[in-house]
């Protein structure tokens, strides 16, 4: 019987350090799942940081770009004046009828259209200033109807007008 029991305490005790080492192995496991997963959000962390400044440095550059490029004043030499650019332009407009209204600022065209249902208007700005240039090169400014393809058609023959006079 003290053989039975001295066995059966024996078991135990292996039984016991077996749980014990399950245990242990387990803890390792998860630790080192923490670790990776501590690992990898470093890294993503790392990675878009990274981004975040290759952006900074890019709207950094657009900034700089178009500070330089708002501070040129565009000139109107001998192939188109002043003049007759507001006029072209106010004709390119008769041909839109919602266009409501059109003011010109030197190389900057602003633009009133009329909403479809009648109801309402909205405005876009068009800059054909390209580096103190004409050259029928433009940047929408802006546009409060961005689903309108009406400032990218109407830029886009103000732009044809511009190249036909110069050549």
């Amino acid at each position: 019987m003290l053989t039975f029991l001295t066995t059966i305490i024996e078991l135990g005790g292996l039984i016991i350090i077996s749980v014990i080492i399950c245990i242990f192995l387990i803890l390792k496991l998860a630790f080192q799942k923490t670790a990776e997963a501590m690992e990898n959000k470093r890294q993503k962390l790392k990675i878009e940081e990274e981004n975040r400044l290759r952006k900074m440095k890019i709207e950094a550059k657009k900034a700089q770009e178009e500070k330089r490029k708002s501070l040129s004043k565009t000139v109107f030499d001998g192939n188109i004046s002043q003049d007759e650019f507001n006029s072209f332009v106010q004709f390119i407009a008769s041909k839109y009828d919602r266009i409501e209204s059109v003011d010109i600022k030197t190389s900057v065209i602003t633009v009133t259209v009329r909403s479809i249902s009648g109801i309402s208007d909205w405005c876009f700005a068009v800059d054909f200033n390209d580096y103190g240039q004409l050259t029928g090169k433009y940047y929408i400014l802006y546009s409060e109807n961005t689903d309108s393809g009406i400032p990218e058609a109407f830029a886009n023959r103000v732009r044809r007008a511009i190249i036909s006079r110069m050549q």
